[in-house]
């Protein structure tokens, strides 16, 4: 190894490398990890989200088609049962996933306290303070192990709120059943209603679980802004002696025989993608 460190483009024709610090390559390799966890940070928020929203507007269809269609048949209802449990297991399980990843992201910055505390203490908040929360954390064990969460649909009370519209049916989660789990927590049981709307208690979960991802991004605010401008300038720089552009745009240390290795890919355009991700989801989701 020489021990050198080059900006170079991995591509076929003429360029002027530029060569580097230890340092700058260094910084360059760091900002590729926060990129790519901030990518995946988006991402897995964005498969929760989506879910969500999957979920609300098959709910809000339903509840339309049967003011609509008066469809009481039991094919009809059996139909119905398995999307209602389609959705809400798909949501319980991606919520899931996001608890249980987002702790891994960001690993590498030299936070204090570390990013992976600040997403348990974060989460485990949430958990303390959201009844809901605590309920549908337990009914994913349950999912998972027991039975499917939806137990009865029925008419849905009508306040007036700004959902009355599209929800003239609840979907209910029903203690009886739960009890039939002996694994089932048993604090969750006692604080849990003879009847739980599972649209409602959804809201309240989504909703804790979207303040505390806002929170963490701000956390990171500052170390993303720093990586993306890392990228831009080493883009800047190669263009200045390169006409040719920056595709293929690469830092690497650089062999005896004139290759390189540990290479860090130099682009823009995947995080451009994040930064749409989160400009889309940028504020918290609302519970009512």
């Amino acid at each position: 190894m020489t021990g050198r460190y080059w900006l170079y483009r991995r591509s076929i024709g003429h360029q002027v490398p530029i060569e580097i610090s230890e340092a700058r390559y260094r910084e360059l390799a760091s900002a590729r990890s926060t990129l790519t966890d901030a990518a995946s940070f988006e991402q897995k928020y964005d498969l929760l989200l989506g879910n969500y929203m999957a979920f609300e507007s098959w709910a809000a269809t339903y509840s339309i088609s049967v003011a609509v269609t008066f469809d009481h048949s039991y094919d009809a209802a059996l139909k119905t049962f398995g999307e209602a449990n389609r959705h809400v297991m798909n949501l319980l399980s991606s919520a899931r996933s996001y608890i249980d990843q987002v702790k891994q992201d960001f690993s590498h910055l030299p936070l204090s306290p570390p990013f992976a505390d600040q997403a348990i203490a974060g989460l485990s908040a949430a958990y303390d303070e959201c009844k809901e929360y605590r309920f549908l954390e337990a009914l994913r064990n349950h999912v998972q192990h027991y039975a499917p969460p939806v137990h009865g649909i029925a008419p849905a009370r009508q306040d007036g709120d700004q959902w009355a519209w599209v929800e003239s049916v609840a979907f209910n989660c029903l203690r009886e059943y739960l009890e039939e789990n002996p694994k089932f927590k048993k604090s969750v049981l006692a604080e849990a209603a003879k009847e739980t709307e599972l649209r409602h208690a959804i809201r309240q979960y989504v909703a804790a679980i979207s303040r505390t991802h806002i929170t963490l991004r701000r956390a990171v605010a500052v170390e993303v802004e720093a990586a993306r401008l890392a990228f831009t300038r080493a883009i800047e720089d190669f263009a200045v002696l390169n006409a040719d552009g920056s595709v293929g745009l690469a830092a690497g240390i650089e062999l005896e025989n004139g290759d390189h290795e540990n290479v860090v890919s130099i682009l823009l355009n995947w995080d451009d993608a994040r930064l749409k991700l989160a400009q889309k989801n940028r504020y918290p989701v609302l519970t009512a």
